[in-house]
């Protein structure tokens, strides 16, 4: 069931209790904010530090990719328990909100600063007093992160249960903070990247087109914490992975899912710490170049292992399709486009 569900007019915004409810919100819920929440909201120069840092990482980096998300969520679960005080951290006091896709629900197409921030959520509340948001995927485009937020809840007068996910888009500010939010409410993650349809959405193909740098991240992070499953759920159904050694022995390469699961346990047995570092990782059309490290100590000998790696990569339908390493960066670069 989608968001038409809130179609219903609320009444009219009670402004007074809108601007009230992030001081009385931890009692009214009868909650205790969370220790981490406690402590940021005494010391919010902690969260200004940590933002123009992260601020200053370089797009894709490990430590944006982990912290981002972390924090996103976290600031979605107080939304659910209705405190506002600690999202707000993250927000330039004078941010602006728009959104699509929501005609006839209620809500204004725009909302700025913080008391517009309130407005909007205290218009949520309205018809679902006790959503749940899920952050399910999160873009890194450097100046800008898109994020598929899934939303579920039940209708206060209805109680019918409504579900739908949001195509989300937050620019940031020099500081690190979000200076500007756009949602898409109606099969919001799908209409991010339709970048022909409007002006506005247009704006979003160069953070989408970062989908394929952050499915390579998420890969090589599967491998590196063994998660097979997730490792295998990243991969085409016909994937087919070329490792320099057997390109360079003229053998055949890993093909489909089974492939790879024989290449995870063969590489294993031989170097069961093998880690796959990632320096660098660009995408030029439908195809990303990674120049990273492989690192790792024989299961019987002990001896270290320390090499480059470079590959490239290509990808069909939001999964790996194609993998070649190579026993050059002037290979690599040469075969990913990127070479003058």
């Amino acid at each position: 069931m989608g968001v038409v569900a809130l179609a219903a007019r609320r009444p009219e915004r009670d402004t007074a209790r809108a601007m009230s409810q992030e001081n009385v919100a931890a009692v009214k819920t009868g909650t205790r904010r969370p220790i981490e929440d406690q402590i940021v909201l005494r010391m919010p120069f902690l969260v200004d530090l940590v933002l123009a840092r992260l601020a200053h990482l370089p797009p894709g980096s490990s430590l944006r990719r982990r912290l981002f998300p972390w924090a996103l969520q976290r600031g979605f679960d107080a939304v659910s328990r209705n405190d506002y005080a600690v999202p707000l951290l993250g927000y330039e006091p004078d941010a602006e909100i728009f959104i699509s896709g929501a005609a006839g629900l209620g809500f204004a197409e725009s909302y700025s600063g913080h008391q517009g921030w309130r407005d909007f959520v205290s218009d949520f509340f309205e018809d679902f007093p006790e959503p749940h948001f899920t952050v399910n995927r999160v873009l890194d485009a450097g100046d800008r992160w898109v994020a598929d937020v899934e939303f579920l809840g039940q209708g206060r007068t209805s109680g019918a249960q409504v579900g739908n996910n949001w195509g989300t888009v937050y620019y940031l500010s020099p500081r690190g903070k979000i200076r500007r939010q756009d949602i898409f409410f109606q099969d919001g993650w799908k209409l991010v990247p339709r970048s022909r349809r409007t002006e506005r959405v247009g704006r979003y193909c160069a953070a989408m087109s970062q989908e394929n740098v952050e499915l390579t991240y998420q890969a090589h992070d599967a491998f590196n914490r063994r998660d097979l499953h997730a490792f295998l759920a990243a991969m085409h159904p016909d994937t087919e992975f070329t490792p320099y050694e057997v390109a360079v022995q003229g053998g055949e390469p890993y093909r489909g899912r089974d492939g790879m699961r024989r290449w995870w346990e063969e590489s294993l047995e031989v170097l069961p710490d093998l880690t796959v570092d990632l320096y660098e990782v660009r995408e030029v059309g439908d195809r990303v170049f990674v120049r990273g490290r492989l690192h790792g100590h024989g299961a019987g000998s002990g001896a270290a292992i320390d090499r480059p790696l470079w590959g490239v990569l290509e990808f069909q339908d939001g999964k790996q399709f194609r993998y070649w390493a190579f026993g050059s960066e002037a290979e690599a670069l040469e075969a990913a486009g990127l070479r003058e």
